[in-house]
């Protein structure tokens, strides 16, 4: 047990805290980006605050939040740098916050697992139409999302997988 504030509390406990707010922000962010196209602040900030809960109260590792931040807002960062417009603020501010959650090598299979899933999308568009025109406008952070959630659900097995093949 710890003592937080003066009260018992099972550590169990807070670490289910932090994942329910991390999950309800993943849906939110995405269900906001594929409406609207467009990931509000507040929805970040409870994904990051989810992530410093879990610091504060031990069951998160600063060095590895650190590391999963900037590498998550890093990949997008350079990418949009190097072509502007492929990717919007609120989807490096995403990835950023989901790193901070997951870590380094959480956030590098989520990345890889929303490229592959708004791929899909793409495929799917092309198969329905016949075409897709590159200015057409795709929606990454509900993908992004599916892939944190994913990462956040089986992660450890995902990357165990991987480097055993």
């Amino acid at each position: 047990y710890r003592k937080s504030i003066g009260i018992a509390v099972d550590g169990r406990r807070w670490k289910m805290l932090w994942n329910m707010i991390f999950l309800f922000g993943l849906f939110l962010a995405a269900v906001s980006d594929w409406n609207r196209k467009r990931i509000p602040d507040q929805m970040i900030l409870l994904i990051v605050a989810a992530g410093i809960g879990r610091l504060i109260t031990g069951t998160g590792r600063v060095t590895e939040s650190v590391l999963g931040a900037i590498l998550g807002g890093g990949i997008l960062a350079l990418i949009l740098l190097a072509r502007p417009g492929t990717f919007g603020g609120g989807d490096v501010k995403l990835l950023m916050a989901g790193g901070f959650f997951l870590g380094w090598r959480g956030v590098l299979m989520a990345f890889c697992l929303g490229v592959l899933l708004a791929g899909g999308e793409c495929v799917i568009r092309i198969l329905k139409r016949g075409k897709m025109a590159l200015s057409e406008k795709l929606a990454f952070g509900p993908w992004l999302c599916l892939g944190l959630g994913m990462v956040f659900s089986c992660g450890d097995w995902i990357w165990q997988w991987f480097w055993k093949r």
